[in-house]
């Protein structure tokens, strides 16, 4: 009986290997498209993915990432369009890809995922520039936020915090320290709970309430979302439009830190590093915490800029949340936070 389970399982492996391949294949064999602008791409971008000779090749992981985008939006049309923006990014053919996205954004519905990540990459590439926004879920921890939030205005970088309203009441000092940084404050729900299980009153009530807590404490609403656990549906990006919010969900690239070392939270970072990249971390674990420090310095070397996901998306500064509290009086920054250190944060939520 264990041989015909094993048996079985192999053959389901190679299936599964094979029907991958067949639409590897399939989608390189799509017929092209115009460009944006009637430029016509080389053949040649789009002829197949270039495999990686090692886990530090670029090029593939950043073509598929993108490719993978549309595959999850649905986007059929779309592929080989998809796939060679991928290529042309990694090659820092940015004038080029910029052609092939705002030719995906000219089609795309509005308001879809599509839309959405093709607007990253375009905001990251702007002006033949490499953009990329940092974001951590969780916000803010008593201690560890802290000693983020240290490393990060020692190196003058703005990011994201998708915050818990409930925590943002119980340590104001913490958000005050991150507004003075001129960090961003977004939604991560009231009470950081599983928003699909909910109804669509309970969820509009746990996102209203976490930006009420918000407004109430930075003077500006927030404009995006992170549901908890990443569980997101239509009726959660139908109520979370009504509160005004854009659910980032389908077009973040998660680091999975959760379970994490710091070099492996390092090595995931620049893998998944590309223009236009939000990279979801928690400001809760201590080994994200210690391997900020390289992250940074790592992707400033290969020429990255960090900004907000306002600024990414919106083209806003977080500046009007830094200079609008109303809740606390903010420590200016000087370096290291030195005030009583209080006792060890809990476990970062999942």
């Amino acid at each position: 009986m264990q041989t015909t389970t094993t048996r079985m399982q192999l053959i389901a492996g190679i299936l599964a290997i094979v029907m991958l391949v067949a639409l590897v294949l399939h989608v390189a064999s799509i017929p092209r498209t115009a460009a944006a602008g009637g430029a016509e791409p080389s053949e040649e971008l789009i002829a197949g993915v270039p495999r990686p000779t090692n886990d530090e090749d670029g090029a593939y992981q950043t073509a598929v990432s993108v490719w993978d985008g549309a595959m999850m939006a649905g986007d059929d049309a779309h592929a080989t369009r998809w796939l060679s923006a991928g290529l042309l990014l990694s090659r820092g053919e940015y004038p080029a890809a910029r052609r092939e996205l705002q030719g995906i954004l000219e089609t795309a519905p509005a308001d879809s995922p599509l839309s959405l990540k093709t607007q990253l990459f375009l905001a990251g590439t702007a002006g033949g520039r490499k953009l990329i926004a940092l974001a951590f879920d969780d916000f803010p921890f008593p201690n560890r936020t802290r000693q983020l939030l240290d490393e990060l205005n020692k190196a003058r970088v703005p990011a994201t915090f998708f915050a818990i309203g409930h925590k943002v009441k119980e340590y104001p000092d913490v958000v005050a320290l991150a507004l003075t940084g001129g960090h961003s404050i977004q939604n991560h729900t009231y009470r950081h709970m599983r928003l699909e299980d909910l109804t669509a009153e309970q969820v509009h009530e746990e996102l209203n309430l976490c930006n009420q807590v918000i407004r109430d404490f930075t003077g500006v609403t927030p404009r995006y979302l992170r549901a908890p656990h990443a569980a997101s549906n239509p009726t959660v990006n139908r109520e979370a439009r009504q509160c005004g919010l854009t659910c980032l969900d389908p077009v973040v690239t998660n680091v999975y830190d959760m379970t994490a070392n710091s070099d492996t939270v390092y090595k995931r970072c620049l893998q998944r590093a590309k223009p236009g990249a939000v990279l979801v971390m928690h400001d809760g674990l201590a080994p994200t915490v210690a391997a900020m420090p390289r992250v940074i310095a790592a992707l400033r070397a290969q020429g990255y800029e960090f900004v907000t996901v306002d600024q990414l998306l919106g083209g806003a500064s977080p500046t009007a949340q830094a200079t609008s509290i109303t809740h606390a009086t903010p420590t200016p920054y000087f370096g290291a936070w030195s005030s009583p250190t209080p006792g060890p944060d809990a476990a970062a939520e999942r």
